[in-house]
């Protein structure tokens, strides 16, 4: 195990003790979704059975079971849309439970033949239409569209692909789609207009053990921007960054080249897009970069000194974590544009603030009657 990973679990269970402590305040519901956490996270001598989280009706029958995070599922008028609980085989189902009649019944099973398992990946209602996708590791995918109001009528199929997504990026939808191993990441970038369920493909991605190209975001304008990596030699696992692109979405022929040449050439990592600003935050070991995709200009923002060295954590907001030296967390702020070396926002607890944030405006906006109840068993 290495010496990053101890300390990452290390710093969850650390964690894990302010998050129980913060939730005194919380509601219930949150507080019987987490209080629990602790104890799975912190091992014991003796195995426990296993727990999962269960949405359950008034009379305590459960409609709906998940592990962790937030949960997969929508409600729209009287009906809750959810994953199956139990999938045929290897095939995703898709429910709908009424919260007046508290009567499920299964609208959707996807007829193929299935080599591995794939499950129902997102539910969300755009224009009164209600999409989900579908997909598993190596299992390819699906998105299909339902007309509102519900009805007996069927889902129908709009493309398939590799774990597609729709997502909302500045005011369009896209299909994002994609599959990754080891140092080997492919993602696909489609167009997609909601309301005539039309799809436009605009380009494959491909990233192989430091050669190929790597998305990494949309632009204001729209454009789908990627990183073309080399390698010095052909036996390297690591390449280098030899330019930044821009494909125009309304013209996938025309290619923007941002910025290329030896001014890249020790950069080895992509970390964060941010859509806000249109900058692409890089890093190499002992320096990060922040490149403006309006301007094409890179700027170095951190050089530490000779023996130093910095590793990706995460983002929280505007603020990029790392591990400073393999010791401490560092920070860098995208607004500011400054670095520390001995982070107090970056910490565990933090994370877990967000994330108990994120549930609890799920909870709200999910806006179950009063006698619905997530509970933890």
């Amino acid at each position: 195990m290495s010496i990053l990973l101890i300390i990452v679990l290390a710093a969850v269970l650390a964690g894990s003790f302010y998050l129980l402590s913060s939730l005194t305040n919380k509601t219930p519901q949150v507080k019987e979704i987490y209080s629990d956490l602790l104890t799975r996270l912190n091992p014991t001598p003796t195995p426990t059975p296993l727990k999962k989280w269960y949405l359950k009706d008034p009379q305590g029958k459960t409609i709906y079971e998940f592990n962790g995070g937030i949960p997969n599922i929508t409600h729209y008028q009287d009906w809750l849309l959810f994953p199956g609980s139990t999938n045929k085989g290897l095939t995703p189902t898709l429910e709908k439970y009424n919260l007046k009649t508290q009567t499920q019944e299964t609208i959707f099973t996807e007829d193929e033949t299935l080599k591995y398992n794939r499950g129902i990946n997102e539910i969300q209602i755009i224009n009164n239409t209600l999409f989900f996708t579908t997909g598993g590791y190596l299992a390819g995918g699906a998105v299909y569209y339902l007309d509102l109001p519900l009805s007996d009528k069927k889902p129908q199929l709009i493309v398939k692909g590799q774990n597609p997504n729709i997502e909302k990026i500045h005011d369009r939808y896209w299909i994002l789609g994609g599959e990754g191993d080891a140092c080997w990441v492919a993602t696909d970038v489609s167009s997609f207009n909601p309301d005539n369920k039309q799809v436009t493909k605009i380009k494959d991605f491909n990233y192989r053990c430091g050669e190929g190209t790597q998305y990494i975001g949309i632009d204001k304008k729209n454009r789908i921007l990627f990183l073309t990596y080399k390698r010095a030699n052909p036996d390297d696992l690591v390449g280098y960054l030899a330019k930044i692109e821009a494909i125009h979405s309304n013209n996938p022929q025309q290619t923007d080249i941002l910025i290329s040449g030896s001014t890249l050439k020790d950069i080895n990592y992509n970390i964060e897009y941010s859509g806000d600003n249109d900058q692409i935050l890089l890093y190499e070991q002992n320096k990060v970069f922040l490149f403006d995709v309006n301007k094409n200009a890179l700027e170095t923002l951190v050089e530490l000194p000779e023996g130093k060295t910095i590793s990706y954590q995460g983002r929280l907001g505007d603020i990029v974590c790392f591990m400073y030296n393999g010791v401490r967390k560092a920070e860098v702020n995208l607004q500011t544009k400054t670095f520390s070396d001995n982070s107090s926002i970056c910490q565990t607890s933090s994370y877990q603030k967000q994330g108990e944030k994120e549930f609890e405006n799920f909870i709200q906006q999910l806006n179950l009657p009063p006698a619905y109840r997530f509970v933890y068993e």
